[in-house]
Formats: C-alpha cells, structure tokens, sequence
C-alpha cells in the first residue's frame, strides 16, 4: 500500500488570503512557538524524505502561512527562507499535478462548502484512487484535538474519509508502520556483532551491539532513514546505533563505536534530524 501525505500549515484570521476558514486561526506564534514549530516541521520533513511515502504541500497554504510574519521584523527574512527551501527543496507541490476541478467539482466539509484547498485535492485523489491511503500531518492548522482524527468530506455527492496526524514526527512513524506504509521487521546479526556487548565476530571490522534485542528493536521503530539504512542515538551508550538494510524490509542493528566510523557512516542529515528529535537545538537553521 503506498500513500500520499499532505502537510498543512496555520493560516490567520485577516492576515494575508487564507485558503480555508477552517485552517484560520486567532493569532500568530510568538518567537519562542515559531521556533520550535520550525524544528518541528524540519523534523518531520528530514525523516520522511527518504521513507517510501509521497509528501506535498500547498504553495497558496504556505505563502498565507509566512503573510502572518512582518518583513520588517529581524527574524522574518530567515523564517521565510528557512520555509521555502525546506519545503521546495523536500516535498511536492500538490498544485502542480492538481486532480481537482475548481469549477466543476463541489465538496463540503462539517455542513459547508469548500474549495481549492487541501482538503478538496485529497478528496479528489481520493475519489479518483482509492489504492493510497491519504493523510494530513496537521500543523495546528485544523482543529482536531486527538492525535489521529478521521476527516470526512463530500465530494461530487460522495463521502471521502482519510485521516489527519498530529505532526510529531514519532507518532506519524507509527502510524504509517502500523498501517505497513513503512516496513521494518527486525533480524539481528548475532553473529557478527553480539548483544548487550558480548559475543560476535572477532574480526576488526565487526562492530559491537551494545545494548539488548529488546532495546535495539524498540529504538529501530524511531529511528531515521537516509538512503536505504536506519540510524538513532544510543543515549545511554552515547553513540549512535546503525540499523543496515537487507532484504525483504529487515534490519541489522549494530553501535558506531569510533569517531572515525561516525564520520565516515553517519550522514549529516541523520545526525541533524536525531537533533531535532531529541531536543538537541543548538543551531536552529542548520
């Protein structure tokens, strides 16, 4: 099963053009929100580039998102940048293969009409295949207080339903694991690398597992992909941990357990995406 993502940003009331009512909201974020809700985004954007999803994001929901910073204030020449280049360089614009006719299609969400945003575009996609799940990483943008809210629109008389996330990045992972979008069964190499330190091959190049399966399993589920391999922070161990692909979706886990092995087979972006996951700010546009 393959899906498609569709990330969606707050708009503001009598800021800019707001594609929807129903993404308005009262105020924008101070400085302080602003900067984790741009980690946040970063994020998320760095551990899906490489999973096997489609990810998108609407030009028009983006540009009524950066209407609410003024250009006169210090922070919003890198806001903006930032922004445009994670997103333009990461994810797909949806309006560039747009499915839904603007005028001859009609859709309604909670009882009202809506049109040309997000939400009608799923709905088309929908309505077109249903073989792709469809989801909305949801920015605080629509009111939705659970972590996982199904969405219903109507569109052309016919009830669409897909689901809208709460954008944290862990809990999307694991709903696209549970639903089997990603796949990652787990297969240690004991004989090559041990467990809890012990055992494995003797040979120079055979780095060691040093924590437990058990562990090692669970910290497979929330680790980030770059290329076809796996990486997390052993907080514990202070390394990071190397899950290597084979075949049929499995993974190997083993400890980087040098600088010259960190250097030489963790990638930047892993390493900047598990800084931002695990609270590690120190340079906010890096």
């Amino acid at each position: 099963m393959t899906a498609q993502l569709f990330f969606l940003l707050p708009e503001y009331r009598g800021i800019g053009h707001p594609t929807s009512v129903f993404v308005e909201k009262d105020r924008p974020m101070n400085d302080a929100e602003l900067q984790v809700f741009l980690r946040r985004l970063k994020c998320m954007v760095l551990y899906l580039k490489d999973e096997t999803v489609e990810c998108f994001y609407d030009n028009h929901n983006l540009s009524a998102f950066l209407s609410a910073y003024n250009p006169a204030q210090k922070e919003y020449p890198s806001v903006k940048r930032f922004n445009l280049e994670l997103m333009e360089r990461n994810l797909e614009r949806w309006r560039d293969t747009q499915e839904q006719d603007t005028v001859a299609d009609k859709f309604y969400y909670e009882g009202q009409q809506i049109a040309n945003d997000t939400l009608c575009e799923i709905a088309k996609r929908q309505y077109n295949n249903r073989a792709v799940m469809y989801f909305v990483i949801n920015y605080e943008a629509l009111n939705v207080g659970r972590d996982s809210q199904r969405l219903h629109v109507v569109c052309n008389r016919r009830e669409k339903v897909f689901t809208a996330l709460r954008a944290d990045v862990m809990l999307v992972l694991r709903r696209l694991c549970e639903r089997g979008v990603i796949k990652r069964m787990y297969h240690p190499n004991t004989a090559k690398h041990g467990t809890s330190g012990l055992g494995g091959s003797q040979a120079d190049d055979a780095s060691s597992l040093r924590c437990s399966n058990k562990k090692a399993k669970k910290m497979m589920g929330k680790a980030v992909k770059v290329g076809k391999h796996l990486y997390y922070f052993d907080e514990d161990e202070n390394l990071y941990i190397r899950f290597m692909s084979g075949e049929n979706s499995t993974f190997h886990p083993y400890h980087i357990e040098s600088a010259q092995d960190e250097e030489k087979n963790v990638p930047q972006m892993a390493k900047t995406a598990l800084k931002l996951h695990l609270g590690d700010f120190r340079s906010n546009f890096e």
